[in-house]
């Protein structure tokens, strides 16, 4: 139910399969005019200039109040 809040956790394991949840959150808002919950993402990175992989997309999230 994406009405209920979320929270993805990823300790140094990576954040690939995160990506499916904040999409599929994305479209049920914007296409299917669903209401949301607060998605929370916490995660471990090293080296944010080189690993941080999916920063742009999650700054698009958090812009489209997909990701807090």
């Amino acid at each position: 139910d994406p009405s209920h809040p979320c929270i993805l956790i990823g300790p140094g394991t990576g954040i690939a399969p995160f990506r499916g949840f904040w999409q599929q959150r994305l479209h049920d808002t914007k296409y299917k005019g669903l209401q949301a919950g607060r998605m929370t993402l916490v995660f471990g990175c090293r080296r944010p200039d080189e690993d941080h992989l999916y920063r742009e997309e999650m700054l698009e999230m958090a812009q489209n109040g997909v990701l807090h």
